[in-house]
């Protein structure tokens, strides 16, 4: 003991080493972004994960920031996992070996990750975590050797914890929403000759959105080149057999779908099936006699 003592500086309760570059992990940073988050979304446990990622971390201390910071720590740590703090001279030591540890292999953790680390630990949170004792059950005892063992055992098992907790915050971000580039505006004559030449080409009437149909019936009433849309017995019985279709594939209330059925083709609920219907017959007959004029022309 008197020669690893020898190496301590007691006063700063650190060894004298080359400082260390300033190192975080990409999951610290990423964490330590999430200033806005809606904790109130979160589990008590990852709310608590998110606010120890938010300090410095151990990268960006100094040395002596780090030991007077680890020596107050663990005088509590010490206490809620019931370990017997030694003389002070090996107190000291323990105190400069675990920082040591700390600086080269956590330096991307908070002193306030250790200290939730060990909260969580006593309170059984870490047990899916931590590595299974010959007893089957999970290790977490430190068997009186507060060392860098019982140490790393923790704070692996913690940030196996964090890592679950970080897709957990990533999962309570609102989703950013993306801006569609502004689309030209067409009018009625393009929409209804963009309408028209695919319906000669492939023979379907198809609209570029639901309200184009209405567009271009209107601008060919407009236009005297296409007939008032009237609504006959076929397109209610049309619209009739529709329904009952989609019914059978369940995409209606069983209750209301019993009523309508019951009413037949006039049902009241499906008069806005038949109106379209009629509507795109309508709009057929009218390039339907577009084509026909157009062969015409041209024999």
């Amino acid at each position: 003991m008197e020669t690893a003592l020898a190496n301590i500086n007691i006063k700063t309760l650190a060894t004298v080493q080359p400082e260390q570059p300033l190192r975080q992990s990409a999951v610290t940073i990423a964490l330590q972004r999430l200033a806005d988050t809606n904790t109130a979304q979160l589990s008590n446990v990852d709310a608590l994960i998110l606010t120890a990622a938010k300090n410095a971390t151990i990268g960006e201390m100094q040395p002596t920031e780090i030991a007077a910071a680890v020596n107050q720590c663990f005088r509590f740590i010490s206490i809620d996992v019931g370990y017997k703090r030694p003389a002070d001279d090996e107190w000291q030591y323990i105190v400069v070996r675990l920082s040591d540890v700390l600086k080269r292999h956590f330096y991307d953790l908070t002193i306030e990750d250790v200290k939730t680390a060990f909260e969580l630990l006593t309170v059984g949170d870490l047990d899916n975590y931590l590595p299974i004792g010959s007893n089957g059950e999970p290790d977490r005892s430190h068997y009186q050797n507060l060392n860098a063992e019982y140490l790393c055992k923790v704070l692996r098992a913690y940030k196996k914890r964090r890592d679950v907790a970080y897709t957990n915050i990533k999962a309570a971000q609102p989703k950013p929403q993306k801006e569609l580039p502004p689309q030209p505006t067409k009018t009625p004559a393009e929409k209804t000759r963009e309408c028209y030449d695919n319906y000669k080409a492939t023979g379907k009437l198809v609209f570029a959105i639901p309200p184009d149909d209405v567009t271009i019936a209107n601008f060919l009433t407009e236009k005297g080149l296409m007939a008032a849309v009237e609504v006959t017995d076929a397109d209610k019985e049309k619209a009739f057999a529709n329904y009952k279709a989609e019914n059978e594939l369940g995409w209606h209330n069983d209750y209301a779908a019993k009523w309508i059925i019951r009413a037949g083709k006039d049902a009241r609920e499906l008069q806005p099936k038949a109106y379209k219907i009629a509507l795109n017959r309508c709009i057929k007959a009218a390039f339907d006699e577009f084509v026909s004029r157009e062969k015409t022309k041209n024999q």
